[in-house]
């Protein structure tokens, strides 16, 4: 039986692969994969640079150091309580 199924399988796959039809759509179907194959590489290829730029990048700006930030103090009217708005107490 499983000789059988493998035969019929063979025998199916050659005449669908003699058709004209079925052998242009291959080729088409090869060219296609054989192009997202290489686009493929060209985005891997692109992220690599990415990292590798990113990596530096942060290498550069490793010993940087901000400036400190001063915020303002607040300036209350004459009379007015620091008290906040939402404070019931």
């Amino acid at each position: 039986m499983e000789q059988a199924h493998r035969q019929w399988h063979q025998e199916a796959a050659a005449l669908l692969e003699s058709h004209p039809a079925y052998a242009a759509a291959a080729t088409t179907i090869r060219a296609s994969l054989g192009e997202l194959e290489g686009a493929v590489g060209e985005l891997e290829s692109a992220a690599q640079k990415l990292e590798a730029a990113q990596s530096d990048a942060v290498a550069a700006m490793a010993d940087i150091e901000p400036p400190e930030v001063v915020l303002p103090e607040p300036e209350l009217p004459p009379g007015a309580s620091a008290t906040a708005l939402y404070y019931r107490g």
